[in-house]
C-alpha cells in the first residue's frame, strides 16, 4: 500500500528549462548562448547545487564572463525563467496532500531553493534540495536523509531521470519515470492512485 509520493522538482514539478533560462541571460548580458552555458550552467551549476558556493557568489562568478552588467535580482530572474512551476502537476500536488504524505528530493540551486519554497513547502511534509545538503542525485546518501521519515516498499519515487531513479530502486521504492502529465496520471493509476 502507498502512503508516501517523493517528487523531483526540475522536470517534474517545474520546467527543465535550463536553456531557455541560458537563452535569457545571453540576451541580458549580450554574451554568446554558448559561454553561458558553459559556465553558468556547466562550470557553476554543479557547485551550486551542492551548495559549495552560496547564490551569491554563483551570481558573482558568472557575471566576469558578461559583456553587459546585470543586477543580481535580474541574474535570478532570468534564471528561473525556464524553470516555471506547472500549474497541472501543482493540481495534482494539491489533490495528492489530502491523501499521502508528499516529499520533494531535488537537485537545486540556491536560487532556485528560495523561489521554489514559498510555493512548495505547504504540500510537503518534508523538502530536501541537494544545494541545502550538501549532497546531490545520484549519490545514494541524498536518498536515504528520506529514510528516517518513510519505508521505501510503502512510497514512489518520480523523476524524469531514469540515472536517478536507479539509487531509489536499490533502495526498495517504487518509481515512475515522469515524462508527461498523461503518462505519470496513468502510472500513478497503475499504483491505484486515481486523479
Amino acid at each position: 500500500m502507498i502512503k508516501n509520493i517523493v517528487f523531483d522538482v526540475s522536470g517534474v514539478i517545474t520546467e527543465e528549462g535550463a536553456k531557455t533560462s541560458a537563452e535569457r541571460i545571453a540576451g541580458l548580458t549580450n554574451t554568446s548562448f554558448a559561454e553561458i552555458w558553459a559556465v553558468v550552467f556547466h562550470d557553476l551549476y554543479y557547485k551550486a547545487y551542492v551548495g559549495s558556493i552560496s547564490s551569491k557568489e554563483y551570481y558573482e562568478k558568472s557575471k566576469k564572463i558578461f559583456n553587459k552588467k546585470i543586477s543580481r535580482k535580474k541574474f535570478a530572474g532570468a534564471y528561473l525563467s525556464g524553470y516555471a512551476v506547472r500549474k497541472e502537476v501543482l493540481k495534482i500536488i494539491k489533490k495528492l496532500c489530502k491523501k499521502y504524505a508528499l516529499y520533494v528530493l531535488s537537485n537545486q540551486t540556491l536560487i532556485n531553493s528560495k523561489f521554489l519554497h514559498p510555493v512548495l513547502d505547504k504540500y510537503f511534509q518534508k523538502i530536501v534540495f541537494s544545494d541545502e545538503v550538501k549532497k546531490a542525485k545520484p549519490d545514494i546518501k541524498i536518498y536515504k536523509l528520506l529514510l528516517k521519515n518513510i519505508k521505501p516498499s510503502q512510497s514512489i519515487y518520480i523523476d524524469d531521470k531514469e540515472k536517478h531513479l536507479a539509487p531509489a530502486k536499490k533502495l526498495g521504492f517504487h518509481t515512475i519515470l515522469f515524462k508527461d502529465i498523461k503518462q505519470f496520471k496513468n502510472e500513478l493509476a497503475s499504483f491505484s492512485i486515481f486523479i
